[in-house]
């Protein structure tokens, strides 16, 4: 069995792998809460969660507060299940 593997597709990869995660930590570090699905999660898990769904993907949403600041970030599963 021969498994070939594109070194340059899964560099990409992993560039935007780590990009996303980078992002996510930026927003903690600003008391922005993160959520997975309805839950508290860490911008790994998130990350990966993004990264390997076979199906559908995850839509963002920016929730702010009364004078408009970003006060959380909810990544919500869409499309197939």
């Amino acid at each position: 069995m021969r498994i070939n593997i594109d070194f340059y597709e899964f560099s990409e990869l992993r560039n935007q792998y780590l990009a996303l995660i980078n992002e996510l930590e930026a927003y903690r570090k600003n008391q922005i809460e993160l959520i997975l699905n309805g839950k508290r999660s860490s911008p790994v898990e998130i990350a990966t969660a993004c990264m390997v769904q076979e199906e559908g993907s995850y839509m963002r949403d920016y929730i702010g507060n009364e004078i408009g600041k970003v006060v959380e970030v909810r990544f919500d599963r869409i499309g197939e299940v």
